[in-house]
């Protein structure tokens, strides 16, 4: 991955599954996002926080539009399995709105986002082969601000979500993406809906 995309976090961590990356283009211009401190552009304000739960590695992005006019930016999070496969296979399936990677023993990973109802955006995935040229096409992609679409991919790949946000002044809204693994169809899905719903209703403290 390039360096100017990379997110602070630890890949040595053997628990871990998913390296997220993060980059938001506000005014044309390329931020990379990071979790050590809230990030402040042209009067946005962009908060990291990671968690985990039942096979399933989850970013939460609140993003707050401090100023007075209403804000447009295009985010981009690139979601990299740690541990893939060979024989990995990566595709976009438009009928459940996933990112899908299965591979050849049994192991198979999901990808999703999840934004408010009220939150006016855009949403798009893809799938991109991890090689030098088609790290060259995600940059590229960040740079002209949409993704490049495989249909399919072998081997390991990186797994991206663009959302295109307009927030209004003063409003405070969040982004949700996760990346789920197991070992069956079946499986994923019921942990996706399972997260789907928590991410829908979230607990009241």
């Amino acid at each position: 991955m390039n360096k100017q995309m990379m997110l602070t976090k630890t890949k040595e961590n053997k628990n871990r599954q998913f390296a997220y990356y993060p980059v938001i283009l506000v005014e044309n211009q390329q931020h990379t996002l990071t979790l050590d401190a809230p990030n402040l552009i042209d009067n946005i304000v962009i908060t990291l926080h990671e968690s985990t739960r039942a096979s399933s590695e989850i970013l939460t992005c609140k993003i707050e539009n401090r100023s007075e006019q209403t804000k447009s930016m295009k985010m981009f999070i690139f979601i990299e399995w740690l541990y893939p496969y060979k024989e990995n296979i990566g595709l976009y399936s438009p009928s459940n709105d996933l990112l899908w990677n299965y591979s050849s023993t049994n192991k198979l990973v999901i990808s999703g986002s999840y934004t408010s109802e009220n939150l006016e955006r855009r949403v798009g995935k893809a799938v991109y082969p991890m090689n030098h040229e088609n790290r060259e096409q995600m940059i590229h992609s960040i740079v002209k601000g949409s993704l490049y679409y495989y249909p399919i991919t072998q081997g390991p790949n990186v797994m991206a979500h663009k959302i295109e946000l307009f927030l209004n002044p003063f409003q405070t809204e969040k982004v949700t993406t996760y990346g789920i693994y197991g070992e069956s169809k079946e499986e994923v899905l019921k942990i996706h809906d399972s997260v789907k719903n928590r991410l829908a209703f979230p607990l009241k403290k």
